[in-house]
């Protein structure tokens, strides 16, 4: 959540899945940070 209200920056779930797996080194694809994204409603059109 840090990631997305931080800098003002519209992150897309393919950059937070890419920032989590450099940041946090987590083993995160895109499809799960969609998933993620959408259980959080965080999506954006």
């Amino acid at each position: 959540m840090e990631l997305v209200e931080g800098d003002g920056y519209a992150y897309g779930y393919r950059k937070l899945a890419k920032s989590l797996r450099r940041q946090e080194r987590l083993v995160l694809n895109k499809k799960k940070a969609y998933r993620l994204c959408k259980e959080l409603v965080i999506l954006h059109p």
